[in-house]
């Protein structure tokens, strides 16, 4: 089952959360292709309810390495709102 879709739009890469509950990632999960002029990253959490410790770990990676990028969070439903509040994520990333 794939648990993530990247795509490329322009200057941005869109990082598509699968389903309802996202348990573990593809180990090249959330990598920035090096040779494309990546302005913004977009993490779309659509239906998504759940996600794991792992893919917590995951994410505080990314915002670590890609500091100097613009990252948004886009739809993000309550449970996953509150979880980056009270982690405290919330405040490395727009959340839209």
């Amino acid at each position: 089952s794939q648990k993530m879709r990247t795509e490329f739009d322009k200057d941005r890469v869109i990082f598509h959360f699968e389903g309802p509950v996202t348990v573990e990632l593809p180990d090249d999960a959330l990598q920035v292709p090096s040779d494309r002029p990546i302005s913004e990253i977009v993490l779309n959490f659509q239906g998504v309810k759940l996600i794991s410790s792992l893919v917590i770990a995951n994410l505080i990676e990314l915002l670590n390495r890609e500091k100097s990028r613009k990252i948004r969070m886009v739809n993000m439903g309550h449970d996953m709102k509150t979880l980056f509040d009270r982690t405290g994520l919330s405040t490395f990333a727009e959340i839209d």
